[in-house]
């Protein structure tokens, strides 16, 4: 996508993967925006705990990611926070709602479910990353070059909390055969005046940049100026994993 950098990928761009979020502003996901609600209940939880962690667009936007390496062929990922919102897979359901909702979109040829948080999808024809992000919504505007300079990210306005700032303070890799993982621990900066709860996926790399495994933590209700620690582990999709990143924060 023009002007926009790939959060995962190769370094030669012949595979790109891009977080829903920074594709905001282009007209396919604009449109897509606009039907979803403001806030998404968090359905599969009860009492206080579905208001806490029900989702807003924003929230959802940092939950998605595609990617591809012909505009053919995609994979359409979805973070831990999504499975609160919506029921992605269950043994007690044998309908898959979201792989027939995606085999219903238009240009679509094939739909796998290929793991819990993942689908595969092939297009009939080569889709942009905008195109892809937007395959809720069969009411999208057709793709653009870039994002209109004017357009304002329906994801990005509706967080209205300054950044936080996390820190890694430790990454522990660890590479045992059949057992591959790492540990994470971190703390993260309130940099607002209010108290903020926090989702953030961290990514996990290997020597030469590519993500082998990634995984979201959630902490709440962090004071207004204040640093809290939190600790997560991913469990790593390959080998050779040895850096931690900070991949998103809503």
């Amino acid at each position: 996508m023009p002007g926009v950098k790939p959060v995962g990928g190769t370094d030669d761009l012949r595979s790109v993967e891009y977080a829903v979020d920074q594709l905001a502003a282009f007209p396919p996901v604009a449109a897509a925006l606009d039907h979803t609600p403001d806030v998404l209940s968090a359905i599969r939880l009860e009492g206080e705990m579905r208001d806490e962690f029900s989702a807003t667009r924003a929230d959802l936007c940092a939950e998605l990611w595609v990617g591809t390496g012909d505009g053919l062929r995609w994979e359409l990922s979805f973070g831990d926070g999504v499975n609160f919102i919506v029921l992605i897979g269950s043994e007690f359901f044998p309908e898959d709602l979201l792989e027939e909702a995606l085999a219903a979109q238009p240009s679509v040829d094939s739909v796998y479910h290929y793991d819990r948080e993942v689908f595969h999808v092939r297009m009939a024809r080569i889709h942009q990353a905008d195109e892809m992000a937007a395959a809720g919504s069969t009411r999208s505007s057709p793709p653009t070059a870039s994002p209109p300079a004017a357009a304002a990210s329906t994801c990005r306005t509706d967080i209205v909390k300054a950044d936080p700032t996390v820190t890694i303070t430790k990454c522990s890799v660890k590479d045992g055969g059949l057992l591959r993982n790492a540990d994470i621990e971190y703390t993260i900066k309130n940099n607002t005046g209010s108290s903020s709860s926090y989702s953030i996926r961290f990514d996990v790399l290997d020597s030469s940049g590519t993500k082998v495994g990634d995984g979201t933590d959630y902490i709440s209700d962090v004071g207004g100026g204040q640093t809290a620690r939190g600790d997560t582990m991913i469990v790593l999709d390959a080998a050779g994993g040895v850096k931690c990143e900070v991949g998103n924060v809503s």
